[in-house]
């Protein structure tokens, strides 16, 4: 299986979260954003404990931020997965 780094927006939680966690327990790299500043420690947290910090980096990424919008793009990613949302 060949190894790719998936960047997955929305990963605070939820669908995100569980997709993150999976596809990193499967092998691949990921790059886990979440929209608020808040939900990085827990989930940086949680990836440790399951021992998948040399899997998962986790970041805050807001959409809506074309500053935030212009780092995310440097970053080295071979797949998107778009998550986020809003209620």
């Amino acid at each position: 299986m060949e190894t790719k780094t998936i960047l997955i927006t929305g990963a605070g939680s939820g669908f995100g979260k569980g997709a993150a966690l999976g596809m990193a327990k499967n092998g691949h790299n990921i790059i886990a954003t979440v929209h608020v500043s808040s939900q990085v420690t827990p989930l940086r947290e949680e990836v440790a404990a399951l021992g998948l910090s040399d899997k998962i980096r986790v970041e805050r990424l807001d959409l809506t931020d074309q500053y935030d919008i212009k780092q995310a793009l440097k970053w080295d990613f071979d797949i998107l997965w778009n998550n986020a949302g809003m209620v």
